[in-house]
């Protein structure tokens, strides 16, 4: 399910992400007070999204190796065998 998930989201986050930095760059709006391009104080989501492929990219990747290896460890709840997660 995590692999599954991984996908779903560099799917459709990188759909995403070509018509968001395009919408951003055509805006032409203003701060009202400081005079900053909205552009610059958007342009942290694009960012966002490049982050979040990359790093999902990269879970996932380790996640096929130790399916496919068989080594897959389980590093959570691993001290007690009736802790709640």
């Amino acid at each position: 399910m995590r692999m599954i998930s991984y996908v779903i989201v560099i799917v459709f986050f990188s759909i995403a992400l070509p018509q968001t930095i395009m919408r951003i760059w055509k805006n032409p709006a203003m701060t009202s007070i400081l005079k900053i391009p909205d552009r610059l104080l958007f342009m942290v989501f694009p960012i966002l999204l490049i982050s979040t492929v990359c790093r999902s990219v990269y879970r996932l990747a380790l996640d096929i190796k130790a399916f496919r290896n068989r080594t897959y460890v389980q590093t959570y709840n691993t001290e007690s065998k009736d802790a709640l997660i």
